[in-house]
């Protein structure tokens, strides 16, 4: 029993010194053993029994079908993998195997975590997908860091309109989502 409540002080030390700021909500699957937090403002788009998390800034009674995003919209998706093990260069070539251009950046980063359950490395892979046709191009700018803890691949996905005003807004909370994810064995 002192050992549970332990470990329980434990985890709610960690979340509390992992909250990036005040009003962000925390995400917790059970299924897959992972934990972030979201953005305030930002709203849960997945169903409550989905394993992943995927929130949007904006009403979801504006998203749409199909394409979710309205113009000045933002999604951000933790993805967790369907099987342990794998390999970050085989997902990084399926997810960006119809995409027409190359990547405009696929870089590495080291995070300088002491944390075993946290992402000791990322993988940043950012690309445009059209949308649209040829002659009409939608351009969505997709944002991917991958992440491997305890042999199993984790993904953060932010995904916007190419052109957004909050760029770099946008990207800062999805990089504050991927460094709040915690994965426990």
């Amino acid at each position: 029993m002192i050992a549970r409540l332990t470990a329980a002080l434990s985890l709610a030390g960690a979340l509390l010194a992992l909250a990036p700021a005040t009003g962000w909500t925390r995400f917790y699957s059970a299924k897959y053993r992972f934990f972030t937090f979201y953005p305030p403002g930002w709203h849960i788009l997945s169903a409550s029994d989905w394993p992943r998390l995927e929130v949007i800034n904006f009403p979801t009674s504006e998203a749409g079908h199909g394409t979710v995003l309205t113009e000045d919209g933002a999604d951000i998706m933790v993805i967790p993998p369907a099987e342990p093990g794998g390999n970050i260069d085989d997902l990084v070539a399926q997810s960006i195997k119809f995409v027409h251009d190359p990547p405009s950046i696929d870089q590495t980063i080291l995070t300088r975590t002491t944390d075993p359950n946290h992402c000791p490395t990322l993988r940043q892979v950012s690309y445009y997908e059209n949308l649209g046709t040829e002659l009409t191009p939608v351009l969505e700018q997709v944002t991917t860091y991958y992440c491997e803890v305890h042999n199993r691949i984790f993904r953060v996905t932010l995904t916007y309109y190419r052109g957004n005003k909050d760029t770099d807004m946008l990207e800062g909370l999805a990089r504050t989502v991927v460094d709040t994810l915690r994965v426990y064995k």
